[in-house]
Order: structure tokens, then C-alpha cells, then sequence
């Protein structure tokens, strides 16, 4: 949700996303944190949460230990291919995600923890 963001009708990028919440990042450089080897741009998302093209998680996701509103999907031998902003993907395995999940499923601390790592939260 947080990488080159979307352009409005007069052809300016946006500068947030996500309800104002997060900048929109059109530069490598501009990446800080995570790094641009650590930092998520595409993942595959579950068949069950696919509504816009944006995939997003809320800070608090760990305590909560729910996927917000997007969860990954896990159709893929319970794993998820994903890029980086750097330009290398990798193919991540999941600890207890083992099928496509819904908006508020329970979710795995470590597996939600991942993926945090891998967005920018301000």
C-alpha cells in the first residue's frame, strides 16, 4: 500500500495512502525503513481478502493476533511468493497459515510478526 502509490486525475502521485496514514514511497532511495531488501512491494494475496490491489496490515495485528483487513494466501504448499523493493523475491513458508484466510481470521504471532517486519508503519 505503500509503494508508488496511485496518481490522481491530474497526474500528481498522491503522497498517502491507507487513509492518510502512511506515505506513498516512489523512490528506491526514499526507502529507509525497512531497507529496500527487507521492504515488501508485491505479495500474493488470499483469494478470500483480494478487494483493491492494496495490501496493508495494522500496527496492532501482533496483539491482536488477527489479519486486518488483506491476509497472504497460503495456496501455494502454505507459502507466498513475494518481492522486495530492491528487486529479489522469495518464497516465504508459514508457520500456522495453511489455507486462504478471511478479514479478522486468527493469525500466527510469528507469521503476522514477518510480515510486519516487511512493511513500513510509521
Amino acid at each position: 500500500g505503500a509503494v508508488a502509490g496511485d496518481t490522481s486525475t491530474a497526474g500528481t502521485v498522491n503522497t498517502t495512502t491507507v487513509s492518510g496514514q502512511y506515505p506513498v514511497f516512489t523512490k528506491q532511495s526514499a526507502i529507509k525503513g525497512p531497507s529496500p531488501s527487507l521492504a515488501l512491494t508485491f505479495i500474493d494475496e488470499s483469494i478470500q481478502t483480494i478487494d483493491d490491489g492494496i495490501f496493508f496490515l495494522k500496527s496492532g495485528s501482533v496483539t491482536s493476533v488477527k489479519w486486518d483487513a488483506n491476509a497472504p494466501t497460503a495456496r501455494h504448499g502454505k507459502a507466498a511468493v513475494m518481492s522486495f523493493a530492491d528487486g529479489h523475491s522469495e518464497r516465504w513458508r508459514w508457520k500456522s497459515l495453511s489455507k486462504d484466510e478471511t478479514s479478522g481470521a486468527a493469525g500466527d504471532v510469528a507469521d503476522i510478526t514477518r510480515l510486519l517486519e516487511a512493511v513500513y508503519l510509521p
